[in-house]
């Protein structure tokens, strides 16, 4: 299998209230989790929304997997009883395997009371990419930068190789905000130095205690194979905006060459105005033909919304008008600060045939607009590989030997064997096992013709794609 989830939780319930140290959000600590290779890419996506109504307060939120260390810290506040705000993080590691693995979400309460809010899906995902994908650029950093009066790199990575020019690029980024006094800063992803048309969306702090974390992410196909400097940049919006010089900021480029296509990469620059009914985002919809219910589909999108006063909207997303994963409240509190959108969640089982895929919105206390900042949908479609034995039987000299019985059997490890599946070798010896989950090499055939005939192969057959 190309493509898998680990974890896949989407919870409304029940409270949870963080405390004064990092602990796993209820429901969010998952132990036990097989991972197949060490190679394997583990994309991680969280997102939730804080209890808003209540007064303000800011919490503080990281992942935590096993063996795995440099996890982004990403801030979230709440600004009394109309402006409530979201986070969505995503982050990329490799080099774990085996079935003890545990994944979680970490938050921890900065100032006054936070709360999950249980009328907001929270979603916590790890999909495990088998085949195809390398993380080939991995920054954190955790120094305080001051934002630039005009774009320059604030994390990135240099002479990095990119081996196919049919490859799907996923940049991602996290960035917590040091908690001063209304400030906002840019951010955009950059390719060699050049803006790339990623969606340009916004950092924020609104007082010494209540700040918004980064987060963002980016799609980019053809880039043709060869070294380059990937990059998040930034620049000054209002204030002097800084880093956090005690959480960590990631910067990583994973790089999907296999089993895997970009069905949708939608953008624009239309704003539009958030309505009493739920309904898509300008320019962040549309549908294309779904390879069949074992393919898994990830949606990230992200915009920007217009500085405003006090004016929210509920952002989901959705295939087929039905909600998916997460809905996040938007953030405005007055013409400097204000919120951008970020949403990401991966979903299989849909029936082969043509679906929708939008950014959708709906008003919650007033309209909200969006800027005409380019903002981004994308679907990256990944297909299942399977896995196939063949081979030849023979006789004693060499010879080709048809029509033998042919049994695969695997290796369990602990002194048994399964049986797995049979063929019947055709009349050039020629046999074939298909549609195997995995390539481990734990396979055998057994084989025999007319009863009297009998021998196997080694213990160390391993399947091909």
């Amino acid at each position: 299998m190309s493509t898998n989830l680990l974890v896949d939780e989407v919870l409304t319930s029940p409270v949870t209230t963080a405390t004064g140290s990092f602990l796993p959000i209820s429901g969010f600590a998952k132990t036990n989790i097989t991972v197949q290779s060490t190679n394997s890419v583990l994309l991680l996506i969280f997102s939730m929304q804080n209890l808003y109504g209540g007064g303000d307060n800011t919490a503080e939120f990281r992942f935590v997997a096993t063996g795995a260390s440099n996890s982004p810290n990403i801030s979230q506040f709440v600004d009394g009883s109309l402006e409530g705000t979201g986070t969505t993080m995503m982050w990329a590691l490799t080099g774990m395997s085996g079935s003890s693995n545990a994944f979680s979400v970490e938050w921890k309460n900065v100032t006054g009371t936070s709360d999950a809010d249980t009328d907001y899906e929270r979603v916590f995902q790890v999909i495990e990419i088998v085949d195809g994908a390398e993380i080939i650029a991995d920054q954190f950093a955790s120094s305080q930068e001051a934002d630039p009066g005009a774009w320059a790199d604030l994390i990135g990575q240099a002479s990095v190789p990119v081996v196919d020019t049919n490859s799907i690029l996923l940049m991602i980024a996290n960035v917590p905000y040091n908690m001063e006094g209304d400030e906002t800063s840019d951010f955009r992803f950059a390719i060699a130095g050049n803006d790339i048309g990623s969606a340009v969306t916004i950092g924020m702090t609104d007082s010494a205690s209540e700040g918004n974390g980064w987060s963002g992410a980016h799609v980019e196909t053809g880039v043709a194979n060869g070294t380059y400097t990937f990059s998040l940049q930034w620049q000054e919006i209002t204030g002097a905006g800084q880093t956090d010089n005690g959480r960590v900021r990631t910067f990583q480029v994973i790089e999907i060459t296999a089993n895997a296509a970009l069905k949708l990469n939608l953008f624009g620059t239309d704003g539009g105005t958030s309505t009493g009914s739920m309904a898509d985002v300008p320019n962040l919809s549309s549908s294309f033909s779904v390879a069949g219910t074992s393919a898994l589909q990830l949606v990230i999108a992200n915009a920007q919304i217009a500085a405003e006063v006090d004016s929210n909207a509920d952002f989901i997303l959705a295939i087929d008008s039905t909600q998916i994963g997460g809905k996040l409240i938007s953030f405005t509190d007055s013409n400097i600060l204000h919120d951008r959108m970020l949403l990401a969640y991966a979903k299989s089982g849909y029936a082969a045939g043509s679906h929708d895929f939008a950014m959708r919105w709906i008003t919650t206390v007033a309209s909200v607009a969006l800027t005409s900042r380019n903002k981004t949908l994308y679907v990256i479609e990944f297909t299942q590989v399977t896995y196939k034995v063949e081979g030849v039987t023979k006789d004693a000299a060499g010879d080709a030997l048809a029509t033998c019985e042919c049994y695969l059997c695997m290796d369990n490890g602990d002194s048994t064997a399964a049986f797995v599946a049979y063929d019947q070798s055709d009349g050039s010896g020629n046999y074939s096992f298909t549609g195997l989950s995995d390539n481990t090499a734990k396979y055998f055939v057994l084989a025999w013709k007319d009863g009297t005939l009998m021998d196997t192969t080694d213990f160390i057959l391993q399947p091909v794609t």
